[in-house]
């Protein structure tokens, strides 16, 4: 049973072409919504980097794959629904960060290629030129794979480092990528 408008949006609209993209767009606006609610004195800020905050700093107490959602949209647009609907219940631990976006960490070991190279280019697109993001990737076809994507994007970068087993890999975006 259909219920809510949300849920009415998304059984009329999800065979159409680009519906993914609304999905994120969706997804997005939800983003600036709990920013807007839990922080009212805070910046206003564009879906991307909305969504870029939400993924490093409170994916944790928001307990909701983000990444999986923004990445995979259509598998996950009944969820996305669910948490759209949901964002006026959501409050956070943590205060607001202070945001410079100058040195953020982004952990991708475990996650698969293309989703790896796909959920990092998400978080880079709220980032503004000039930030710089460390991203933990797996040994083997994700060290291979995400760097050579990211600097097809446009993307710079500016240090490989092996750790025990995994890699980090520090992206600096210079300027909005292709």
């Amino acid at each position: 049973m259909i219920s809510t408008p949300i849920q009415k949006w998304l059984h009329v609209n999800r065979n159409l072409p680009d519906f993914d993209k609304a999905l994120q767009s969706l997804l997005g606006h939800a983003c600036v919504d709990i920013l807007r609610r839990n922080f009212p004195n805070s910046p206003v800020f564009s879906l991307e980097k909305a969504f870029s905050i939400l993924s490093l700093y409170y994916q944790e107490e928001l307990k909701v794959p983000l990444l999986d959602f923004m990445s995979e949209p259509l598998q996950h647009a009944s969820q996305i629904v669910d948490f759209c609907e949901k964002t006026s219940t959501f409050s956070f631990l943590k205060k607001f960060p202070e945001v410079d976006f100058l040195n953020e960490k982004l952990d991708l070991r475990g996650v698969v290629c293309p989703g790896n190279a796909v959920r990092a280019k998400l978080v880079l697109a709220g980032l503004p030129a000039g930030s710089t993001l460390q991203i933990a990737l797996d040994e083997g076809y994700p060290i291979q794979n995400v760097p050579q994507t990211l600097v097809a994007e446009g993307y710079f970068i500016k240090n490989r480092e092996k750790k025990d087993d995994y890699w980090i890999i520090t992206v600096l975006k210079e300027e909005e990528p292709k």
